[in-house]
Order: structure tokens, then sequence, then C-alpha cells
């Protein structure tokens, strides 16, 4: 979570962004990413894709607290 913050800056609030969120979304991104396919470029690929979700995530739950739906991308 330390170095997704550090190389993605909007990501630095704890408050708005718990490292219990950006752990989760990390630990998923290690699981679907494949070392054999990314070789040396995995780290980056599982920070952007945990930085992904987490905007996702994020979004909806702005949709959601507005009275919205949220919906899936």
């Amino acid at each position: 979570a330390a170095t997704l913050r550090a190389n993605f800056p909007e990501f630095g609030s704890v408050a708005a962004y718990p490292t219990a969120v950006l752990d989760f979304w990390l630990l998923v991104a290690d699981g679907m990413l494949s070392a054999t396919r990314w070789g040396r470029m995995r780290d980056l690929g599982m920070q952007l894709f945990a930085a992904h979700n987490i905007a996702v995530e994020k979004a909806a739950q702005k949709t959601a607290a507005a009275g919205g739906v949220p919906l899936n991308a």
C-alpha cells in the first residue's frame, strides 16, 4: 500500500483511502496477474489494477450516497 500511495499520490489520504482497502485490491491483483505474463511489470500492473478498482469503488460510493444507483465499470 505504501508503494501504491507513493506512486499514485491521489490515493495518499488514509482517511479517504484506508490502507485495508488498498491492501485488499493489491491482494486481488496478486491473485489475478500472472508473474509469467507480466514479468518485471507485474508490480506496476498490480498497482494499476488496484488503483482502477479503488477509483471505481469510490465513485460508486459517492453515487450511492447521493441516492443514485452505482454502475459497474
